[in-house]
């Protein structure tokens, strides 16, 4: 029986993989607090807009989860391949890092990259947040199908403690510097639990409800629901580069990093709502778009090796200022990705692993 395919998504994850491979190509000048320059400022809120990226990767996986039935064997076997797929990755991928950087291999740094995920590996947090949800999935899956009052409402105290306690915590470090304190970051450790239950499975959760809710979003004027998603996403870019900009100084002049930061901030969930608004309409079976949108995971997967590769052969950093020039690095990236994987699906045992 073939799986409905549903084209909008495969949309939604090409725009999300685009926006991987650029916020990890994106060199250009964004330091707000130090430099003058209009442009950094500019730069800087552009990269903002790039952190919808991961979001959107969950809400889609929580949107073709939820609208299945549930098969607890597939669904196991699929936790399995993801846990097998990371364990065989990140060392080969540190062997080619280190290759490409002719750099001298120690095996404590390969422990070391492997276990904490840093430098080159650190992307693969991903495969470890969707792991960890994928845990949870059957008990989701089970109040999603038979209460779904109980589902919202989970969806929402989770909402509440992801972002939230966040927003609040922004609020009360604002107010406490406009007294002229010290810059100071507000954590709530009685709540600690609950916070670190974060924001990924929010996002899953709001693609359950994408998905039970679709007939009533569609049926909402199609030009007013562009208009006012293309003005939400606007709007959620300045209101994080505005929330990003006094972060900043509360690490007293660190630039704040607004993608990986963003994803649990209230502006990046309202972002990852309006893009799924502004795709919903798309039904067009574009070949391009679905092969990309297949091979989302491998690219994610592999896309770090010709972006460095790019860096020492072709292009060097300074140039990756140019955004018609990242935009032809992302495009570059990306079929260099697809090339890799079309080939890697020719080998016996590795296709499985991409």
């Amino acid at each position: 029986m073939e799986t409905k395919r549903y084209y909008n998504l495969d949309l939604m994850k090409c725009i999300a993989i685009s926006f991987v491979v650029c916020s990890h190509s994106f060199y250009a000048d964004r330091d707000i607090i130090n430099s003058k320059s209009i442009l950094a400022n500019v730069n800087y809120c552009f990269n903002g807009l790039l952190s919808v990226c991961v979001p959107i990767f969950f809400f889609v996986n929580g949107y073709l989860l939820f609208s299945k039935s549930f098969n607890l064997k597939k669904h196991v076997s699929k936790c399995v391949k993801l846990v097998v797929m990371t364990v065989f990755w990140c060392p080969v991928l540190f062997f080619l890092y280190e290759w490409i950087k002719d750099e001298t291999f120690e095996w404590g740094r390969l422990v070391s990259s492997v276990l904490n995920m840093d430098k080159e590996l650190k992307f693969f947090w991903f495969m470890g947040e969707l792991f960890c949800i994928y845990i949870w999935f059957p008990a989701l899956k089970a109040l999603f199908d038979t209460n779904i009052k109980a589902f919202i409402y989970f969806t929402a105290i989770s909402a509440f403690f992801a972002f939230g306690l966040n927003f609040i915590s922004h609020i009360l470090e604002y107010f406490y510097m406009a007294f002229d304190k010290e810059p100071i970051l507000v954590t709530f450790p009685l709540l600690d639990m609950f916070i670190t239950s974060n924001y990924a499975i929010v996002y899953f959760c709001l693609g359950g409800l994408a998905y039970m809710y679709k007939d009533k979003i569609t049926a909402f004027p199609a030009k007013k629901r562009y208009m006012i998603c293309c003005i939400g996403i606007v709007i959620s870019a300045l209101v994080l580069y505005s929330y990003a900009y006094f972060k900043s100084v509360t690490l007293d002049g660190h630039l704040w990093n607004n993608v990986s930061g963003g994803y649990s901030s209230i502006p990046v969930l309202c972002s990852t709502v309006f893009w799924y608004g502004l795709c919903i309409d798309y039904q067009k079976n574009s070949k391009i778009v679905v092969l990309v949108s297949k091979n989302t995971l491998g690219i994610y997967i592999l896309h770090y090796l010709p972006i460095i590769l790019s860096n020492k052969l072709l292009l060097s950093r300074k140039y990756m200022n140019n955004l018609l020039l990242i935009a032809l690095h992302v495009v570059l990236v990306i079929a260099v990705c697809l090339g890799m994987i079309w080939i890697l699906k020719k080998i016996p045992l590795i296709k499985k692993m991409i």
